[in-house]
């Protein structure tokens, strides 16, 4: 299967599920009216049919009871979820925008072929990742280009199953909070956030995560001009993620969110 034919089935599975979504909650206005109608009949002191009352009764439990097994069954709704320590409270972000459902399954992509971000392939671009590593990487760069290059470093770290997607995650949150000194830890808490599944999977302990994408970010990420190093940290603090980072003028260059990706956000902020 291609990666436009995996993003169109996920896409008519978001589909199915806003649909059956939007039945639940259309099922549970219906519901509500249906027992405000019951009490009000019950509490106005008149005669009812307790017969007909009986048959509303178990005609509104069998509706209920169908929409809830049919959300039972939506992968939307059995993602693992996170729970941030109390201790790390401190680390967690609220200042940007949070991907909807439906733009979170576009970060399996690679760049070549991202629908979330514009991908500049310029020439000034790759000057500025061949600038900010003093050369270092030129051979890399000019025979298999920037793009290629960035995306490396994490299919080189990572397991295929979750490369593109810290990859993504990673630079989604750092386009919108990269231009403030934040902890490396704060940007690995919210990957187990938003994909604590995926990630989970790989990592089954959140701490390991954290260490290993510390230990990334402190070798290969600061080293190849994706972020920078606001004071070198010590060995807890490299293990933890305890240092500060943001991101370098080549990083800047090298995307941004499409218009389009930037609508698919949800306005509030999942803890």
């Amino acid at each position: 299967m291609t990666i436009k034919e995996k993003l169109e089935q996920k896409q008519r599975l978001l589909a199915d599920q806003s649909k059956q979504l939007h039945e639940y909650t259309e099922s549970s206005r219906h519901v509500d009216r249906e027992l405000k109608a019951l009490h009000k009949a019950l509490t106005s002191g008149k005669p009812v049919d307790t017969d007909n009352i009986g048959k509303r009764i178990v005609a509104i439990a069998e509706e209920v009871k169908t929409h809830h097994t049919r959300l039972q069954d939506l992968n939307i709704l059995r993602e693992t979820l996170f729970e941030v320590s109390p201790e790390d409270k401190r680390f967690a972000l609220k200042e940007y925008p949070i991907p909807s459902p439906f733009l979170k399954f576009t970060f399996e992509t690679d760049l070549r072929v991202s629908s979330m971000f514009t991908v500049f392939t310029d020439e000034e671009t790759e000057y500025q990742f061949t600038r900010i590593t003093g050369g270092a990487f030129d051979e890399e760069i000019t025979q298999y280009g920037h793009i290629w290059f960035v995306e490396t470093m994490f299919s080189d770290t990572f397991d295929d199953d979750i490369a593109f997607i810290v990859m993504n995650a990673f630079f989604w949150i750092l386009y919108f909070m990269g231009d403030t000194w934040l902890p490396v830890r704060s940007y690995a808490i919210e990957m187990l956030k938003l994909f604590p599944k995926a990630i989970l999977e790989q990592y089954p302990i959140p701490e390991d995560f954290i260490e290993a994408f510390s230990r990334f970010t402190r070798r290969i990420l600061a080293s190849r001009g994706i972020c920078l190093l606001k004071a070198r940290p010590t060995p807890d603090e490299g293990k933890k993620g305890l240092y500060a980072i943001k991101a370098t003028g080549a990083f800047k260059h090298l995307l941004e969110p499409t218009r389009d990706a930037r609508k698919k956000t949800l306005a509030s902020i999942p803890e």
